[in-house]
């Protein structure tokens, strides 16, 4: 569903606002793509561990592995955040740094 967003902003921005605009789009698309990437990745390898705690028949455990995110969720409040501006600073300095380029 992302990659769809991607593609209608890229469509209306270039034919809305033309394409030094939908180069932007175009560049941002990496960002966007690892941030989705990052967001999906400790769901998806949690739900395997706790199927294969299932699987073995130990599901007091894959319960215990499945609850702690809930029960540590303070941390994830602060995990968001800080990954967000992890990332908006490399991109600041890297974008930066492209523009200084582009200019000569």
């Amino acid at each position: 569903m992302t990659y769809l967003y991607n593609v209608v902003d890229g469509i209306f921005v270039g034919q809305g606002i033309g394409s030094a605009a939908l180069d932007a789009v175009n560049i941002a698309v990496p960002f966007i793509t690892t941030v989705v990437a990052v967001a999906a990745m400790f769901p998806m390898g949690g739900a395997a561990i706790v199927a294969i705690r299932m699987g073995r028949g130990i599901v007091l455990e894959a319960l215990m592995i499945f609850c702690l995110p809930l029960i540590f969720g303070a941390e994830s409040i602060w995990l968001a955040p800080l990954v967000t501006e992890v990332i908006t600073l490399i991109a600041t300095a890297v974008l930066g740094r492209m523009k200084r380029l582009s200019r000569n």
